[in-house]
């Protein structure tokens, strides 16, 4: 079975595809199901984000570190949660470089979104933005060619859909496999706040060790898929390289003496992958086809029977 995502361009005329090869798992066959029943709902679409960024680019670290400090200067004027003066970044500073505000700051904004929920109001849109900066500025500098692509069909977070149980099984985690770098159909993370995985891959030992209840392991699946495209074909990832990852990540559990059962299959490192990219593209493609084709307007399986 194939996944394809429709992509058109601003003017609402030609189309592209981007077509999956699904693997045949169980996660796959529910969370395909799911995309189906969401479908035949009349009222259901197609939300997404692409983010884009260039080894040459005006929109560089530092530009995106200005503009967490305006946002953080917003939250603090509007006055309905407070962001600590030392959470604003240094701009001498690479942001990535300066983990432990960047974590504080995803922290913030996942105890206001968990307390008010999702759209409540200008501080938890805001915080929103200050969410993803985070993810584009923690772990390496914008300057690099990628492409993220993050799209979900109708419900948000859901716990049920009529009457299905949603739950990840421990059959499911066993699918989940370091973070693809290139062409791999992952499950959305979909949930507000950080997994373990997420302290290793930013550092945050604090959150790891001393705050382990603020820990949001996915519990839940849906019709939400993530796909990266990062530097080239040449960096995706090999069965070598995902046993040297997983490695790694259970050597820093361990060094760090964090208080979870972290070899537990819930626990495991990266998400849970559903398929890999068909067709051939260099990186320089992607850039081209989300730029000439920025808006997704359709998430569709394809028999390949």
């Amino acid at each position: 079975m194939i996944l394809r995502l429709v992509l058109q361009s601003d003017f609402g005329g030609e189309k592209r595809y981007l077509d999956f090869q699904l693997y045949d798992t169980q996660i796959v066959k529910k969370i395909m199901e799911s995309l189906d029943r969401a479908k035949a709902d009349a009222h259901s679409s197609v939300v997404y984000r692409i983010d884009q960024s260039f080894k040459k680019s005006e929109n560089s670290s530092l530009k995106l570190a200005k503009e967490m400090n305006d946002v953080i200067a917003e939250v603090n004027e509007i006055g309905e949660t407070s962001i600590p003066n030392s959470d604003i970044l240094d701009l001498e500073i690479p942001a990535h470089l300066q983990p432990e505000k960047l974590n504080h700051l995803h922290l913030i904004f996942q105890l206001y979104t968990e307390e008010v929920g999702v759209n409540h109001d200008a501080t938890q849109q805001l915080l929103e933005r200050v969410n993803i900066l985070v993810h584009m500025l923690e772990t390496v500098p914008t300057e690099m060619d990628r492409v993220l692509i993050v799209a979900k069909q109708e419900f948000y977070r859901p716990g049920s859909f009529e009457g299905i149980d949603m739950s990840l099984s421990e059959e499911d985690y066993e699918s989940k496999l370091p973070w693809g770098m290139w062409g791999y159909l992952e499950l959305d993370y979909n949930t507000v706040g950080k997994d373990l995985a997420a302290c290793f891959g930013t550092s945050d030992v604090a959150l790891a060790t001393q705050h382990p209840e603020e820990l949001r392991q996915q519990t839940t699946y849906s019709p939400a898929f993530a796909i990266n495209f990062d530097q080239g074909p040449e960096h995706k990832n090999t069965e070598e390289s995902d046993y040297l990852k997983m490695e790694e990540y259970y050597v820093w559990c361990n060094e760090h003496n964090v208080p979870l059962p972290f070899t537990s299959p819930e626990y495991r490192v990266g998400r849970i992958r559903l398929g890999e990219v068909i067709q051939e593209f260099t990186m320089e493609d992607m850039h081209k086809l989300v730029i000439d084709f920025p808006n997704i307007v359709e998430l569709k399986t394809l028999n390949d029977k």
